[in-house]
């Protein structure tokens, strides 16, 4: 009895030895960060009007646009109504263009257009408005979402979690096999 009692115990330590050893690896398994993507947006702006995604849509505040932190946008910029415009990331949402704000240079044509890259480094929900006419008449939001971790690789954890119930079980199975009575022989 008191064998089955050890042997039961060399079993449980070496299946714990054996996660002991395999879990940092798997906790530590390396993982790629989300990389940032390339981000296309075209907006038509008009001071009547506000900020559209075509010149037949445009609505006041403009269409939100969603993007992860480190996204790199690229305006493709219209003016439908001909007129002067600058869109500006309006970085403290005070609806007016601050030195230092990114910008786009001025455009006014509704069939040529001009392209303004921003790199989406500033988490949370900023505004998109034109700098010359203010943000109290075109202006839209723009959300920056931090990115989500990528999930991790539990491939390790599972085989050692096997291996562990696996030895359990056979250290279970060899007790319950040597405690087992011998039938008594037949009698004569």
């Amino acid at each position: 009895m008191a064998s089955l009692s050890k042997a039961f115990v060399v079993a449980l330590l070496i299946g714990t030895i054996a996660v002991s050893l395999v879990a940092p690896a798997a906790v530590a398994s390396p993982t790629s960060p989300r990389s940032a993507k390339a981000v296309s947006i075209t907006l038509y702006g008009s001071q009547s009007n506000g900020w559209g995604f075509g010149p037949n849509n445009m609505t006041q505040p403009g269409p939100p646009i969603a993007v992860t932190t480190g996204d790199v946008i690229t305006f493709t910029l219209f003016a439908a109504d001909s007129q002067q415009h600058n869109l500006v990331i309006d970085l403290n949402s005070n609806q007016i263009e601050d030195t230092g704000e990114p910008h786009s240079n001025t455009f006014s044509s509704p069939t040529t257009s001009i392209t303004f890259q921003y790199t989406a480094n500033v988490t949370g929900t900023l505004l998109y408005i034109c700098g010359i006419h203010g943000g109290a008449l075109m202006r839209g939001t723009l959300t920056v979402s931090a990115p989500t971790a990528p999930p991790t690789d539990n491939t390790l954890l599972i085989i050692a979690g096997v291996v562990v119930v696996v030895v359990i079980v056979g250290a279970g199975a060899a007790m319950a096999m040597r405690r087992r009575k011998p039938k008594p022989p037949p009698n004569p």
